[in-house]
């Protein structure tokens, strides 16, 4: 049986290689097809024709077994679509049907879970407890924001001059867009972490001090000088040393809580996504743990990393020690994998997260002198039309940005690779540009989403599209379309524009699970939960679904405080403590009672009542 699945002279280049392979692909270039394509060819599988010539692919002369594969990604997301594509491809290849049984045995997930399996197997060599568990992004944020709260409250109370300074500056927690200084120090925490050597270089033992270092501002002036980046003018000098101090401030600061963090985990036996990684790096990196590499070496014959454009140096260096090994290493260039790295460049977009475009291009350098490095251009989602037009803006955009950064930061920088269209052309295809004169920012996007949304109602019912699955044209749906934003805030107001024109939508951002009212009304709960004397968010809490009081009861509530005109001037009494009195006081007779009968009937006093006591029960529980 021939199997029917036609390849791009790039992709079987990719496919058959047996030297490590450094792939750029870009979006739409069946670059998650080819990763899965290299995993079957490898397995000794056919995996079908050429498809300029129409020859079948050589097989491959060594195959390997699936627990001899490793395919690495950096999202949960990514690792399950992988795994899925590699299932249906073995079930639909003649005698993939076996391998499919045993496809768990390859290790086919995140850096993070495999960093994981990595430590657990060889925790003994690390003197780690391999039982430790895996801390979720949530519980780090909080248990992070009390370390760094902690360390920061130590330092003002001993009047650390650059902590009053920087908690004066920022405040305490701030917000999204302006942080304080518990977040601030929470990145430097990061930094610290991640680039512990340079930040060694820039900094200095700090003698009689309760803090091991400081940052070395005199050699970072110097430096700063040295670079034409130092002011001239007084007042700005003096804005420069400020900011060196503050920074000072933040690296100390940020130091004392990394050990107080680390030390956390050791007491709860856990690690954070950041330990899985660093950690996994000392293993493969030491010499004290060669053997861990060379077992990691001899078990894998293919090893491939996708989206390696999110690489930070860290995971460069895990790669590295897996293809390089050690001087101790018995036969390196004999017994380790092949080394696949799969990427796109121009989506170096999370550098917040560690990721370095430099990275990119130091592997490229190292796989032009031994390996090879290959491309995938040929699109296979996009019409021709389209294709064409991104070449032109994002050739131009690119190239002036590489052009302006080849004098100082050439390692940096990204080129341009033009894509071809592998999809026909059809009539169905159009570029438009909806152009909305300038106003002002808030006006402008409100006009440009009520013609978007015209535009698209004027399309519905109208126009002709190609069907996805059957390459046939027909009329188009709602559901053909889809609307990218610059940034999710701007959707609410392209939202309001298609409401106007009764075109059916739906936000795969967050549905605005942020703002429907009972997660308004979780927050405000926990807020009093967090703060009982925070009477505004008391007042909203028992107005809120939560309790429901009537508006006059509210008030009524208010008003309740019987205490003398003397101490109810001395001692301001919280509304909740308003609320318990008033909810508990029989003194009223019934011809008075404040909760006085609602026009809508006679129960919904019990109703309140009972609503009032099971809500303020509910805070005092919590």
């Amino acid at each position: 049986m021939t199997v029917d699945v036609r390849w791009t002279a790039e992709q079987v280049d990719a496919l058959t290689s047996h030297r490590d392979v450094l792939l750029a692909a870009s979006a739409g270039t069946g670059k998650t097809t080819t990763i899965v394509g290299k995993i079957l060819w490898s397995l000794g599988l056919d995996i079908g024709r050429q498809r300029e010539s129409s020859e079948p692919i050589a097989p491959c002369p060594s195959p390997c077994r699936l627990d001899q594969i490793a395919a690495i990604t950096f999202t949960e997301k990514a690792a399950h679509d992988l795994q899925d594509k590699l299932r249906n491809s073995l079930e639909a290849l003649p005698g993939g049907a076996a391998f499919r049984r045993e496809l768990d045995r390859a290790t086919v997930g995140t850096i993070h879970g495999f960093a994981a399996d990595l430590l657990r197997e060889h925790a003994l060599r690390l003197d780690i407890d391999p039982t430790f568990r895996i801390v979720d992004q949530r519980e780090v944020e909080i248990q992070q924001t009390e370390v760094v709260r902690g360390v920061l409250a130590t330092a003002l109370r001993e009047r650390d001059p650059g902590a009053v300074e920087l908690t004066k500056r920022y405040g305490l927690i701030g917000w999204k867009v302006a942080p304080g200084a518990i977040f601030r120090i929470r990145d430097v925490m990061r930094d610290l972490r991640w680039r512990a050597r340079e930040f060694d270089n820039w900094s200095l033992e700090a003698e009689g001090s309760r803090y091991p270092r400081r940052l070395d501002i005199d050699g970072l002036r110097e430096r700063a000088k040295f670079a034409g980046a130092w002011a001239t003018d007084p007042a700005e000098v003096q804005r420069d040393h400020a900011s060196l101090e503050l920074s000072d401030t933040l690296y100390r600061l940020g130091r004392s809580s990394v050990h107080h963090w680390l030390n956390w985990l050791e007491r709860e036996n856990a690690r954070d996504f950041d330990s899985l990684i660093l950690d996994a790096r000392r293993l493969l990196t030491r010499p004290a743990t060669r053997s861990a590499l060379a077992a990691v070496r001899r078990r894998y014959r293919l090893f491939i990393i996708d989206e390696f454009q999110d690489t930070d140096r860290a995971q460069w260096d895990i790669a590295q020690a897996i293809i390089d090994g050690t001087d101790e290493t018995e036969d390196a260039a004999a017994n380790r994998p092949a080394v696949v790295l799969v990427g796109d460049p121009k989506q170096s977009i999370y550098r917040f997260r560690g990721a370095d475009i430099d990275v990119w291009n130091a592997a490229r350098t190292r796989f032009e002198r031994d390996g090879r490095v290959l491309e995938l251009s040929w699109n296979f989602r996009c019409e021709p039309r389209l294709v064409d037009y991104v070449n032109r803006v994002a050739e131009t955009a690119l190239g002036e940005t590489a052009s302006r950064l080849q004098e100082t930061a050439p390692e940096s920088t990204v080129s341009y690779q033009e894509l071809r269209g592998a999809r026909p052309a059809t009539s169905a295809a159009a570029l438009e540009w909806i152009a909305v004169d300038e106003t002002r920012a808030g006006e402008q996007r409100a006009e440009e989403a009520t013609r978007v949304a015209g535009r698209l109602h004027e399309l519905i019912g109208k126009a002709s599209v190609v069907d996805p699955e059957t390459g046939a044209l027909r009329i188009c749906r709602a559901s053909d379309i889809a609307i990218l934003a610059r940034r999710q805030d701007n959707l609410a107001v392209v939202e309001a524009g298609l409401r106007s024109y009764g075109v059916p939508f739906y936000n795969a951002t967050t549905s605005g699970l942020a703002d429907q009212q009972e997660i308004l009304d979780l927050v405000t709960a926990l807020r009093v939960i967090q703060n009982p004397f925070d009477d505004l968010a008391a007042f909203a809490f028992l107005r809120s679904p939560f309790v429901g009081l009537r508006d006059e009861v509210l008030v009524r509530v208010t008003l309740s405080d019987r205490l003398t005109r003397e101490h109810r001037e001395a001692t301001a009494v919280p509304l909740l403590e308003r609320a318990e009195r008033f909810l508990g006081d029989e003194s009223r007779d019934v011809e008075n009672d404040p909760w006085f009968p609602a026009p809508e009937g006679p129960d919904v006093v019990e109703v309140e009542r009972r609503a009032l006591r099971v809500g303020l029960e509910a805070i005092r529980d919590a």
